[in-house]
């Protein structure tokens, strides 16, 4: 399956830790589209998952080298390992609203080294 079936599939809304909330699946997948093109070898290390009902909880790493400038970012083949916790809540089998909590200071700091 490829990402963007991926995308489809699961997710009916978004809402990053930039605050800026993408509603339906178009939306969320222009974003990770773009999010995925920037970083080569992106990859997610979970660490811990915690269930509760229709909540899970996963504290992760993700890992990428910054390959595309963002915005005045400049792209230098920057290792990036950026903690975050993703909240998702499923209803029906399906992931039906997801929260991505992940410092974007310490993901500045990172692209800046």
């Amino acid at each position: 399956m490829e990402q963007g079936d991926l995308i489809d599939a699961f997710y009916a809304a978004y809402n990053g830790a930039s605050g800026k909330a993408r509603e339906g699946r178009e939306a969320l997948a222009a974003g990770l589209v773009g999010f995925f093109g920037m970083l080569d070898g992106l990859r997610f290390e979970e660490l811990r998952r915690i269930s509760c009902g229709p909540n899970v909880l996963v504290d992760y790493v993700m890992h990428g080298v910054m390959t595309r400038d963002l915005g005045p970012m400049k792209a230098t083949g920057q290792q990036i390992a950026l903690p975050g916790v993703h909240h998702f809540r499923l209803a029906g089998g399906e992931i039906a609203e997801t929260v991505d909590y992940w410092d974007p200071a310490e993901f500045g700091r990172q692209v800046a080294a």
